[in-house]
Parts: C-alpha cells; sequence; structure tokens
C-alpha cells in the first residue's frame, strides 16, 4: 500500500535515480529472456469512474479531515472526491496505477493517468504507447574500473518501479541491491552488508522523460543523480540529489573520506565503510567509501525500439565514480588497498533494466518491494542478481574488456 502512496507525489506536485559502483572486480553474457508480469500496477479492485464501490465514502474536495486511508472507506483529502478504493483519483478517475478507480488513481475526473486496466486491456498514459517505461524493474548498472593494471567490470544491482505520464517519468519505488564484482578477483557482499544498502540512497522522486524521437526510435534520460556509500550519506552528497556539478567540483569543496576518519560503519562489521569481499589474485576484504554521479540515457550505441511490452532494455550510463579503500581484512594489505580508478567514458560502461511487468506479482521475483521490509527486499535483491547475470571480462585479454551486449569487446 505504501508504495502507491508514493506515487501520488508525483502527479500532485509534478516530477519530483542508481549509484555505480566500482569495484574491484566485474563480468558474463546476459540471458535474454525477462519476467512479464500478468496484470497492471496495483491491485485490481475499485469502481468505474465515478462508480465507487459500494463501501467507498465520497471525499469532500480539498478536505484533509476526512476519513478514510487510502483502503476503500473514503477520499484522501482534496484528491478523493467520490473516490474507489483509496480515491487518488478525482472522481475514481479510470486510470490509476491501479485497476480502474482504484488506489492511486494518479488522474483527474475520469482521466487516463497511469496505467489502468479495463476488461483486461491496459491503457498507457504515455503520449507514446509503444514508448511506455512504466513498471517494475530489475536493473544491473556496469562500471568499468582499472586495479592492478586490469580493466575490470563492476556490477551492481537496484529494484526500480516507474511511472510515466505523457512524456514524463519519475522513479516511485527503489532500492539498493547487491554488488558483484568480476576480474582477476571477484567481489561480493554477504547479506548484512547488501541489508545496510537498502535503504539508504533512495532514488524515490528521480525524474526524467521517454518519448519518441523523430528517429522512430524511443528516448530515455533521467537526471542526474548523486549517492554515497560507506559515509553519511547527506554529508557528502549535494543537495539537490540532481545537482549538474561534477564530481571534480564537488571534490574540490567536499572530498569523500580516504581515511578511515569520516568513514562510517554501516554494516556494522567493526571497520569502516561497506564490506567488499574479494577472491581470486587476490584475496580478502576492502573497506571502502564510495561517490558516484550517475546519468541514465539512451545514446547512438544504446538505443530502444518502441514496443508496447518489454523484455530487456540497455541505458547507456555517463557515470562518475570515485572509491577510496579505507581498510583492509587483513589489515593494511597492499593488493588490497590498491586503488579501483574508473575508466570514464567506457563503451561497455551501461545500464540494463530487465522489465519485471506491472504488478507487484512479478513471476516470482519481487518477494517485497517495501525497502524498510530488510529480509524480504534482501530476497528480492538476490533474485534480481540470479535474474541478471554479472558481466564478465572477456577470456584472457590484457587489459580485460567488459562486453558490449552482443559479446564483443568494449572498449
Amino acid at each position: 500500500m505504501s508504495r502507491w502512496i508514493r506515487m501520488g507525489r508525483f502527479f500532485r506536485g509534478g516530477l519530483a535515480a542508481a549509484a555505480t559502483l566500482s569495484f574491484l572486480g566485474g563480468c558474463e553474457a546476459e540471458d535474454s529472456g525477462g519476467y512479464v508480469g500478468d496484470r497492471g500496477l496495483g491491485a485490481m479492485s475499485g469502481g468505474v469512474g465515478g462508480m465507487p464501490p459500494a463501501n467507498a465514502n465520497a471525499g469532500a474536495m480539498g478536505t484533509p479531515s476526512v476519513t478514510g486511508s487510502m483502503d476503500g472507506t473514503g477520499g484522501v483529502g482534496a484528491m478523493g472526491v467520490t473516490g474507489g478504493t483509496g480515491g487518488m483519483g478525482m472522481n475514481g478517475g479510470v486510470g490509476g496505477v491501479d485497476a480502474t478507480g482504484g488506489v492511486g488513481g494518479m488522474a483527474a475526473t475520469g482521466g487516463t493517468g497511469g496505467m489502468d486496466m479495463t476488461d483486461g486491456a491496459w491503457t498507457s498514459a504515455a503520449t507514446d504507447p509503444d514508448c511506455d517505461i512504466s513498471g517494475l524493474w530489475a536493473v544491473r548498472d556496469l562500471s568499468i574500473v582499472q586495479a592492478l593494471d586490469l580493466e575490470q567490470c563492476g556490477n551492481i544491482y537496484h529494484y526500480i518501479e516507474l511511472a510515466q505520464q505523457g512524456t514524463d517519468v519519475e522513479i516511485v519505488n527503489h532500492f539498493n541491491c547487491a554488488i558483484e564484482g568480476r576480474g582477476s578477483a571477484n567481489s561480493t557482499m554477504n547479506d548484512a552488508t547488501v541489508k545496510s544498502m537498502i535503504s539508504t540512497n533512495s532514488m524515490i522522486g528521480r525524474r526524467g522523460t521517454m518519448m519518441k524521437g523523430a528517429d522512430g526510435l524511443c528516448h530515455f534520460e533521467l537526471e542526474p543523480w548523486w549517492m554515497a556509500f560507506g559515509v553519511d550519506e547527506s554529508m557528502y552528497t549535494p543537495d539537490p540529489r540532481n545537482s549538474p556539478m561534477s564530481l571534480s567540483e564537488l571534490q574540490s569543496t567536499n572530498p569523500l573520506p580516504m581515511l578511515p576518519a569520516g568513514a562510517s560503519d554501516p554494516d556494522g562489521d567493526g571497520q569502516p565503510g561497506i564490506a567488499i569481499i574479494v577472491a581470486g589474485a587476490i584475496n580478502g576484504t576492502r573497506h571502502i567509501t564510495q561517490r558516484v554521479r550517475t546519468t541514465w540515457q539512451t545514446d547512438a550505441r544504446y538505443t530502444i525500439t518502441p514496443a508496447t511490452d518489454w523484455t530487456t532494455l540497455e541505458i547507456g550510463n555517463r557515470g562518475q565514480p570515485e572509491e577510496y579503500t579505507v581498510a583492509t581484512t587483513p589489515p593494511n594489505d597492499f593488493l588490497l588497498m590498491a586503488p579501483a580508478l574508473p575508466v570514464l567514458d567506457s563503451a561497455a560502461q551501461r545500464v540494463t533494466m530487465r522489465f519485471l511487468g506491472r504488478t507487484a506479482d512479478a513471476s516470482g521475483i519481487v518477494v517485497s518491494s517495501d525497502p524498510a521490509d530488510l529480509d524480504g527486499a534482501l530476497a528480492t535483491c538476490r533474485n534480481i542478481a540470479d535474474g541478471i547475470t554479472a558481466v564478465v571480462p572477456l577470456a584472457f585479454p590484457n587489459p580485460q574488456v567488459c562486453p558490449c551486449p552482443d559479446g564483443s569487446a568494449c572498449q
């Protein structure tokens, strides 16, 4: 229920993204299957535009104190005039991110806001229904780093929900998931570290656009977004989070901690920073701080062909990450301390978005979509990581190369 309450912010106040974590390690060919949901976002209950269920009380326009808690007992404040099931749409509007007149109607007077299901058919709120990116997505954000003179492929996973009206897009739900690094050494996170990341650095409210261009392709872009890990995020990210400043500008005024002092211990292991477990040519644990400015957008290499349903999308990412190892286990290990330097503007750097469907029933992938439910969200994260194979370097090249989606060398 709370997810769809948050979605209301998108349309009440107008349009209000994933961190690229660069770690030692990262990359394997992707599977092509998608997880396609069989229904629309949200529940499938409620009245048809202006015909609320019998148990729905009318919410007085502009009266915040009206009874009702978005669960069928009445409208909510100004957003519920004769609203059905939670009445986020005036007159129980057709078009909610839900069933007809259901929770989170997101449209006034029978409008077409959000996704709506009528007699089993979806009605899109996008300007071009075949360029509608709303729904639930599993995301892998790939960054390319160089450590010990080898390129590494760093994978971080996310769960996101997107809402679209017209050409405007907003992330309305999000949480961070696990790291899988592949290269000369592989890196992972234990459950405690993943849980410590889940509810931090929320991208809820990150805005963007999805539209059809003159070239006939769909063009998707999300605004820049800042995230920081292993530190107090409020101290080391700009305000607002969508600041257009460059990484070098932020570094000059607010440098990220390179030493234990200034780092936090979010995963509670007694070491500063977040723990990255390394195995392979190097073994041990790196405790790091990290900050990233990320931008997701289609480009000449990564394009989107219009479709009314999706499987997997590849989006370009112009991330600017920085990372420091502030401690190691075992202590003061020289190889573990080796910096992982980002390879900026690599053609392989991209975001893979696997479509899960338009309901929380995402073919068993979504155990929980609530970042406050750490155990459920962790299970969702594990399913996402299993569903989108980590990118691994091509075999034996020197330097190692993270392949493009077609499996070819990508530098």
